[in-house]
């Protein structure tokens, strides 16, 4: 959502799975918080998943200068360990062409 990108768990602290109705609650939690913060955060921040779009060799390269320490490196590591990842659009897509568009690479800024 607003080009942010959250973690959440989908075990307990008891390694049990949550509930639907949980993971219902915690994905709204997501979507408010993005909401809340999308005026905080720069139109830069929020399109560091273009980079993901360049040639292999290009994006290793700046893989390699920008994300290897602090925040970055932690991000990276979230975003290459996860089992899958989960794109939350707030607008509706008005025609099946849009829909098939945001699907393959929306804006071309917000998706991993």
């Amino acid at each position: 959502v607003q080009g942010l990108m959250y973690q959440l768990w989908v075990y307990d602290d008891k390694n049990q799975m949550l509930s639907a109705g949980e993971l219902e609650k915690l994905l709204q939690d997501i979507i408010d918080d993005a909401n809340k913060h999308k005026e905080s955060i720069s139109e830069t921040e929020r399109s560091i998943a273009a980079l993901t779009g360049l040639p292999r060799t290009d994006w290793w390269k700046i893989q390699s200068q920008h994300f290897i320490e602090g925040i970055n490196r932690d991000n990276m590591d979230i975003i290459n360990k996860a089992v899958c990842m989960i794109v939350l659009f707030d607008i509706a897509p008005e025609n099946i062409s849009e829909k098939g568009k945001n699907l393959l690479h929306a804006d071309g800024r917000t998706i991993w």
